[in-house]
């Protein structure tokens, strides 16, 4: 049922799947690999650690998700609720977190879309 959408997605270099080169369609998604793959449809990922600087749980990033969170990070399409410094990258996803997701990547990609506070750097400010 998934296929379709898959390859797509696998196409556009937005998914790679596990290193066996299994999908997993039912699998839970967490935040760490919603983050990877949202990183990868920005057009300039910068990768400076700094700012994983405000999240209280950067340390438990993932290796293997590192660089694709620093560079969430830097992009500022991280969203965090209840607690704007923790990105919880272990966790699994919800739809609403998902969906937070995808609209701070759609802004960072210059998408016209309504204002809305969510996240640290609206937390910060």
């Amino acid at each position: 049922w998934a296929a379709p959408a898959i390859a797509a997605a696998s196409n556009a270099g937005l998914i790679g799947g596990f290193p066996d080169g299994s999908f997993k369609p039912e699998d839970n998604l967490t935040r760490a690999q919603a983050l990877v793959i949202l990183s990868k449809a920005l057009k300039s990922p910068e990768s400076d650690p700094a700012a994983l600087t405000p999240y209280t749980d950067a340390q438990s990033i993932p290796g293997w998700a590192s660089k694709s969170v620093t560079q969430a990070a830097n992009a500022n399409i991280i969203v965090n609720f209840p607690d704007a410094n923790q990105i919880r990258p272990n966790a699994l996803t919800t739809r609403g977190e998902v969906a937070g997701l995808m609209y701070r990547t759609l802004s960072a990609l210059g998408a016209d879309l309504p204002r809305i506070s969510i996240g640290v750097a609206e937390a910060n400010r």
